[in-house]
């Protein structure tokens, strides 16, 4: 039933990625049984700002790309559930900075951009700050070109604060075509796009 209705949405996410130049791939993703809409839009969420992963070559524009994806993410969820208490990229790096947690923010980045994990005991203490149950957190796998094309692949993870671990995970890449040079904003927006209609269909699924 979970995969019924995200496929249902990701048609419409697809439908959007080619009218904008862009190709579309089925998600791989994996979410927790015990992991339900009600759940989360009782206990909040943080969406935190997108990393990078280390082998994503950094150029001019890329922290934006990343910084925008974050906050479409953001938009996306609320958009799908409404009265959900969510917390943006910016809400989260301005309530970290206030409760001087940005160092143990850094090290829980750290960790999840060179292996993939996410430190439970970090994890655990940012949550508590941020006042929520749950946040998401993306990863920029890689972000390159092929000939005028971009592509991007992402790695999201959803975190409970109540059992302590990643609840859900989804990959997925996105390819995109310029005119004259790869449009890499785009190849992050959709991809991000993409994971967080998976996300949100496996939660709330009417």
């Amino acid at each position: 039933m979970v995969k019924k209705c995200v496929f249902s949405t990701l048609f419409m996410v697809a439908l959007l990625t080619f009218i904008s130049g862009c190709s579309f791939f089925s998600p791989r993703f994996f979410a927790d049984p015990w992991l339900t809409g009600e759940k989360v839009t009782a206990g909040g969420i943080a969406v935190f700002p997108v990393i990078l992963g280390q082998s994503v070559i950094i150029a001019g524009g890329i922290e934006s790309y990343c910084r925008d994806a974050g906050e479409e993410m953001t938009a996306r969820i609320k958009e799908r559930q409404p009265v959900i208490k969510i917390l943006s990229p910016a809400d989260v790096s301005v309530i970290l900075n206030n409760e001087n947690l940005v160092p143990d923010y850094s090290k829980l980045t750290e960790d999840y951009q060179k292996t993939g994990i996410l430190n439970t005991v970090v994890a655990g203490k940012l949550a508590e700050a941020l006042g929520v149950r749950y946040f998401v957190i993306s990863r920029l796998v890689s972000l390159y070109r092929v000939d005028k094309k971009a592509v991007a692949v992402l790695n999201t993870q959803v975190w409970s604060a109540e059992k302590s671990q990643t609840v859900f995970e989804c990959n997925n890449k996105q390819e995109c075509s310029g005119f004259f040079s790869p449009p890499y904003d785009k190849a992050v927006k959709y991809v991000a796009l993409s994971n967080t209609a998976t996300l949100t269909s496996a939660l709330w699924k009417k």
